[in-house]
Order: structure tokens, then sequence, then C-alpha cells
């Protein structure tokens, strides 16, 4: 009786050490995005300080008043209006659709002390970190 053994390769079936790390982070900076987003998704930088988390998302064409930002349960929604589409474009990367992004929120984020601002095209969103997840409840957050 011979023993041979197969030279076949396995396929992994578990992400990749990359891919688990950039995970891994997302889903302990803010949580991961709650719903799967569309084509024409936000383009979002994430940043992790000591005392805080900060999203940082292309909003071009628009202003405080084209963007709507709340908090509900621990889901915060970014809602980004429709811009103007009758310009003569020849090239147009530029999402013009209303679009909405949401995210989970850690327990770690103190949800009544969220700020954000719009300048230059980029909103800023500040999510102070805390020990205590109070905010149950929906809430509006005001842009400057």
């Amino acid at each position: 009786m011979n023993c041979t053994t197969s030279k076949r390769r396995r396929h992994r079936a578990y992400p990749t050490t990359t891919s688990r790390l950039f995970s891994d982070l997302l889903n302990t900076a803010i949580g991961e995005v709650a719903q799967p987003q569309p084509k024409a998704s936000i383009p979002t930088n994430v940043m992790e300080f000591d005392d805080r988390y900060e999203l940082m998302l292309s909003v071009p064409s628009r202003d405080r008043t084209d963007v709507e930002i709340s908090i509900e349960e621990d889901v915060l929604s970014i809602k980004v209006a429709a811009v103007e589409k009758d310009a003569n474009y020849r090239l147009r990367e530029w999402t013009t659709n209303e679009t909405t992004k949401r995210f989970k929120l850690s327990a770690n984020v103190d949800k009544n002390a969220v700020k954000a601002t719009v300048h230059s095209g980029v909103l800023t969103i500040t999510l102070p970190k805390t020990l205590i997840d109070s905010i149950k409840t929906k809430r509006e957050i005001e842009i400057h």
C-alpha cells in the first residue's frame, strides 16, 4: 500500500491579513457601515485620535444647507442633497444625486457632543470619545 500526498492548494476561507486589519480598524473606530453603499457613495476618510474620531467626507459643490446629519440609536446618517444637473458636462465624476451614508457607532462615542463643519467641499464630523453610551433617540446635528 502506497501513501501519496496531495499538492492541491487550499483556498483560504478567511480574509487576508491586510483586509482583516482594515476591517478591524473600521469596526473598532466607529463601527461598520450599517447598510450596503450604492455606487455613488460619498468618499470618506476616518481618523482616530486619543479623544475623538473624525470623519472627512467629500461633498463638492455643496454647502451646509445641502447636508443633513442625524443620529438615531447607534447609527450616524449623513444625507447629501442632489445638485443642479443642467450644466453641459464633458466629464462628470462627482455624484450629483442625493446620497446617504450610514455608520454604526461604537459605544464609546459621545453622541450628544457630535459636531460638524463644511469647508471647501469637505464635511468634517467630529465624534468625541466617552465611556458613556447615553443617547437612544433621534437627534439632528447642526452644521457650522
